[in-house]
């Protein structure tokens, strides 16, 4: 099925409007299961954020663009979500017992990552004025009867995994800051506003070999998957700082919704 073109109200350019919402079934041992996307976007103060929502693969990813020198982080942020979208196929969207296990697709995840990471440099490298972007893509499969979500990440966007009133976050930032936080010697509040967490040790462009993180976790009815830029999460736990974050950073979040109901 044919999705519609949207353009950015931000930046012009063609891909997924500044709010988006579409809905997907799936057929499952369980019965029918539907997914839900949703997306919402904030370009304004730098023009570097991107991201997908592929309901035919049941994919998402969001995408941080940083610029170095005279490459633009909004290019590259923009490269790697049209190349991630197109990428979603390559991906099974379901395990068996020989080829595709749960860990072969979080390492198919993963190589995505490392493909278009290999992408951003051809494209410096032969004269264009690209940045680094950061990334997260997640999409959903069946293993064993069962949906769950394989993803890969790099840098300092983030992936969610919220259930009840209860939200988890799933990935570690690739920052100094986050080297910290994952050694326990910081907690979350105090490691979302240290000085320093706008540094990284990694994104894509930055380096020719990277090492994604990647991962999977089981879905329930209700579920639902958040990515997000840091312009979300470094204010999640304090809304009321959220008008003044967007001032001085773009914003992006990318739901997935996971239910045995269509709400």
């Amino acid at each position: 099925m044919d999705r519609p073109k949207y353009y950015c109200a931000n930046c012009g350019s063609e891909q997924h409007p500044t709010e988006a919402h579409e809905t997907s079934q799936i057929e499952s041992e369980g019965g029918k299961m539907h997914v839900e996307f949703g997306a919402a976007i904030d370009n304004k103060a730098h023009g570097q954020d991107h991201y997908f929502m592929n309901t035919e693969q049941r994919a998402i990813g969001v995408f941080d663009g940083v610029s170095v020198g005279p490459g633009d982080g909004g290019r590259a942020a923009r490269l790697a979500g049209s190349l991630g979208d197109k990428s979603m196929s390559t991906v099974a969207r379901q395990t068996d017992t020989d080829d595709n296990k749960l860990v072969d697709l979080e390492y198919d995840m993963a190589k995505v990552l490392r493909g278009i990471n290999e992408q951003i440099r051809n494209a410096r490298d032969g004269g264009e004025d690209i940045g680094d972007t950061m990334a997260t893509i997640a999409k959903v499969v069946e293993d064993q009867g069962r949906q769950k979500v394989v993803w890969a990440h790099v840098g300092d966007s983030r992936i969610y995994h919220i259930r009840g009133n209860t939200i988890t976050r799933i990935s570690a930032d690739d920052t100094p800051v986050g080297e910290l936080f994952k050694r326990g010697m910081i907690i979350m509040d105090k490691a979302d506003n240290h000085p320093r967490r706008n540094e990284y040790n990694l994104a894509l462009g930055a380096e020719q070999t990277i090492a994604p993180q990647q991962g999977s976790f089981e879905l329930e009815d209700g579920d639902v998957v958040m990515l997000t830029t840091d312009g979300i999460h470094d204010v999640l736990y304090d809304l009321a700082s959220v008008r003044e974050r967007k001032k001085r950073d773009d914003a992006t979040a990318v739901l997935l919704k996971f239910g045995t109901k269509k709400v």
